[in-house]
């Protein structure tokens, strides 16, 4: 299984990793909401609306009632909202080794890599709704946005972390 986290990846050897495994083992777990702006994906649904309207005959269009219409044409452009499972989620712990490098509360000045003893934290939540909704953008900006794993097959979001161990003074 692939915890996916900043640093670290963890496979079990026994199993062919999945696509997601395998992802997370290049270090490219997904960035969520980094693909394209939400505003542009509900601007091209608006825009898949009027074609659709003009894509009716005249004939039929005038021949078919108001709500079989409002079904035809939202029906394929309706997106459902992400409903995240919180009552359902599963969290794994293991120790590990975490990269704490330019910390002010560890030794710097070593010009090297500094890792110390931690937990990492992968937390697998179910939802429901569209799953290409955690790609888009929402209409605010931060240059930190939070990674993770999608399962469309599964309906599961696999996020993780790391913390380290305080040190004592």
């Amino acid at each position: 299984m692939c915890e996916s986290s900043v640093d670290q990846c963890v496979v079990d050897p026994a199993k062919m990793p999945s696509t997601s495994e395998r992802a997370c083992m290049r270090g490219d777990s997904h960035r969520l909401f980094s693909d394209m702006e939400l505003s542009s994906a509900l601007d091209a649904k608006l825009n898949g609306i009027r074609d659709l309207v003009y894509a009716i005959p005249r004939e039929q269009f005038l021949a078919t009632s108001a709500d079989t219409l409002v079904e035809h044409i939202t029906g394929p452009l309706a997106i459902e909202p992400l409903v995240l499972h919180e009552d359902q989620m599963q969290m794994d712990h293991a120790e590990a080794q975490v990269d704490v490098t330019g910390r002010f509360d560890y030794d710097m000045g070593h010009g090297g890599r500094i890792v110390t003893g931690g937990h990492r934290l992968t937390f697998y939540v179910p939802f429901t709704g569209d799953p290409q909704l955690w790609r888009l953008k929402p209409n605010m900006w931060s240059t930190s946005m939070p990674r993770g794993d999608v399962d469309p097959r599964r309906s599961v979001l696999t996020v993780g972390g790391q913390i380290h161990r305080v040190r004592a003074l």
